[in-house]
């Protein structure tokens, strides 16, 4: 069993899933991915991030809770078909990121 540290591990979430939040995780996780990198860039010790890696993974599992709830759920799962479908080629589904992202304004 591997060692978390005391993390509590978010839910699974496929692929297409990730890749079909991925503009928004960047976009409304950038500060705390930019201290893990900061913090990872400063510390050889694997342990000393843990509080930041924590930070990042309960981001990205609340950006997939928030696509995957109305309005968005279905424009989100829609792109996530079509990306699965595309075998990740995301440039053929555009059109269903446009619509997801539509929603968010």
């Amino acid at each position: 069993k591997p060692h978390t540290g005391g993390l509590r591990m978010a839910s699974s979430v496929n692929s297409p899933a990730l890749l079909a939040a991925a503009c928004v995780i960047g976009k409304d996780c950038a500060s705390v991915n930019k201290a893990f990198y900061i913090c990872k860039k400063n510390n050889s010790d694997p342990e000393a991030c843990l509080s930041q890696g924590s930070d990042v993974t309960t981001c990205a599992h609340e950006v997939v809770q928030t696509l995957s709830s109305p309005p968005l759920a279905d424009a989100y799962m829609a792109y996530q078909k079509c990306i699965s479908k595309n075998h990740g080629e995301l440039y053929k589904c555009s059109k269903m990121k446009e619509a997801m992202l539509a929603l968010m304004n």
